[in-house]
């Protein structure tokens, strides 16, 4: 999950930084706002890609840090296992109730907001204008809309007190649907409130929405429709589920306004979206060995703990030293057994190696250990050490699937290195019955010779007594039985290695959420900061307009009192004529 998480927030972070540098300055609203839907649905998804790649492409992590144990090394000796203390507290459970707590908190505040959007429709009835549905709200509210559906102060609306630039804003939001942008962001917030960048995108999408509605009084009546901006600032917007005419940004909505064209080479900044796109698939999606490619073998080779499956050859002195690959050399050893590891000549990397030189050589088709190893697409495995070890052991192993019938049985032979040859099987085991004894006592023998007759029985000789009867020697443990109770008390081991880092990446988190809260902090009392700016040049703004209005009566008092001196003067004038 962490993973996925560090995933999704990176390529989100990335898609929003290329738009603010590219195309929030561009006047291609529609555009933009595809670009941003995209981006947050391709966020979502792009984690689960899966790119099929060869074998060459993948650098498959290494096994040499992998403790081989042997028969003779572990029968009889002690198992030395270190527990790890639980902690008193889990954080994970911790997290996780925190998640949720504030996961339905948000549930209900967005379903308490969409009721009362829907209960307003239901209580102030509706003025159908057109396609749109204009509700009036008792209420001292600000102008906004929901789908199709416009709200607005009745008082205001009736009197003519609502300026039809802010009534065309709002429809133009409605014919948008831009109710759409904001639930699908409010439903991703439900399950990322925890992310940051999710609030800024959502802060990017509004802004674009607002520019979009601006678009209207683009260079018409700029100075009046900035003033109109400006008188509807308020610092509490009536929905957040709704679009209203008095989101802020009012400083980048004034900018995009007094711009008349897009910037140039705005055809090239789009044509970098697919590239971008197809880097960071390549980059998140998940490699996997492609099981179509006709060069890749499904037995895989490991050569002294590296993988080598793509430079590594194989021969056999029962099949004329022909070359064959790991899968033809697989089936050799499925159907010789174990006894033809010794005759496999390997050639890797141009370095050669005889079988019975190798101190190990196992085979491996167990479907567990292939997942144990990061290998759950291959068929099989093949594990090499040509490095002597330090024991003087050679192991020979396969391990396979018992359900084919075209295989030898699994087995596994340890002996010293100084053997040339492997040691012969061990002999049968004598099957006994549950009476104790042989499973061949009661067959029949051969017959007694026969008897004159009339002749005198010989004595009947004495019975020996019998001996008694030896117990049966104990049964040894199975290998196999103790090396699986080894292999599940070293998996234990590493599953509580693993819920320690587990428990680091809980305390990690804790940190950063705790960090998260520090920066929420700033970011309302910088917003409120903000709102005062706000307030102050909305002050500037009124001031400034009163003073125009003075300088405009000052100016026309003088044009009246100049008029009124040309009247004057053209009375003298018309006196003067009579005179004469």
């Amino acid at each position: 999950m962490m993973v996925y998480l560090l995933k999704f927030s990176t390529v989100l972070l990335i898609l929003i930084i290329f738009y603010k540098i590219f195309l929030e300055h561009e006047k291609t609203f529609k555009f933009n706002r595809f670009f941003l839907l995209t981006s947050l649905l391709f966020s979502v998804i792009s984690p689960f890609f899966v790119i099929y790649v060869s074998p060459e492409w993948l650098d498959i992590p290494t096994q040499q840090t992998q403790n081989i144990v042997t028969q003779s090394e572990f029968i009889g000796s002690p198992i030395n296992i270190k527990y790890v203390e639980q902690p008193s507290l889990n954080y994970y459970n911790i997290l996780l109730t925190i998640y949720w707590t504030v996961f339905i908190l948000l549930a209900f505040r967005f379903v308490w907001n969409l009721k009362n959007l829907i209960a307003k429709c239901n209580k102030y009835g509706q003025v159908i204008n057109n396609k749109f549905h204009i509700v009036l709200d008792e209420n001292k509210i600000l102008p906004h809309s929901f789908f199709n559906y416009l709200f607005f102060n009745r008082e205001d609306f009736e009197n003519g007190k609502i300026d039809a630039t802010i009534i065309r804003h709002e429809q133009r939001h409605a014919e948008a649907y831009h109710s759409i942008d904001i639930i699908l962001m409010e439903l991703t917030l439900l399950f990322f409130w925890f992310n940051p960048i999710l609030y800024w995108y959502k802060k990017t999408m509004l802004l674009n929405h607002e520019f979009y509605a601006d678009l209207q009084n683009d260079n018409k009546n700029l100075k009046y429709y900035q003033r109109l901006i400006l008188s509807q600032v308020f610092p509490k917007k009536a929905n957040y589920l709704a679009s209203g005419f008095n989101y802020s940004f009012i400083k980048k909505r004034m900018k995009m306004l007094q711009k008349s064209h897009n910037g140039p080479y705005l055809r090239v900044k789009q044509s970098l979206i697919i590239p971008l796109l197809l880097i960071i698939s390549l980059v998140v999606s998940k490699k996997m060995i492609s099981q179509n490619n006709s060069t890749t073998n499904h037995t895989v080779v490991f050569i002294n703990g590296n993988n080598s499956t793509s430079n590594t050859t194989f021969s056999h002195l029962n099949h004329d030293n022909k070359t064959m690959n790991s899968d033809e050399i697989g089936k050799i050893i499925k159907s010789e057994g174990i006894t033809s590891f010794d005759k496999i000549g390997i050639v890797n990397n141009g370095k050669k190696y005889e079988g019975s030189a190798v101190t190990e050589f196992k085979y491996l088709e167990d479907k567990s250990e292939l997942f144990m190893r990061g290998l759950s697409n291959a068929s099989a495995l093949i594990i090499i050490q040509t490095e002597k070890s330090a024991s003087g052991k050679k192991v020979r192993e396969v391990k396979i699937d018992e359900s084919n019938d075209d295989a030898k049985a699994s087995a596994k032979v340890v002996y010293n290195d100084s053997e040339s040859m492997l040691p012969p099987p061990p002999p049968p085991v004598q099957r006994i019955n549950s009476n104790g004894s042989n499973k061949y006592d009661n067959v029949p023998g051969p017959p007694p010779p026969p008897v004159a007759p009339n002749a005198p029985m010989p004595p009947a000789p004495p019975v020996p007594p019998a001996p008694p009867t030896p117990p049966a020697p104990p049964v040894p443990p199975s290998p196999n039985i103790e090396e699986a109770e080894l292999v599940m008390k070293a998996e234990q081991v590493r599953m509580e290695a693993e819920q320690a880092r587990a428990l680091e990446q809980q305390l990690a988190m804790k940190a950063e959420m705790e960090k998260l809260i520090e920066q929420q902090v700033e970011m309302k009392a910088e917003q409120e900061k903000m709102v005062e700016q706000q307030l102050a040049m909305k002050a500037e703004m009124e001031k400034m307009v009163e003073q125009n209005v003075i300088m405009e009566k000052e100016k026309a008092k003088m044009k009246e009192e100049k008029a009124k001196e040309e009247k004057e003067k053209l009375k003298e004038k018309q006196k003067k004529e009579k005179n004469q």
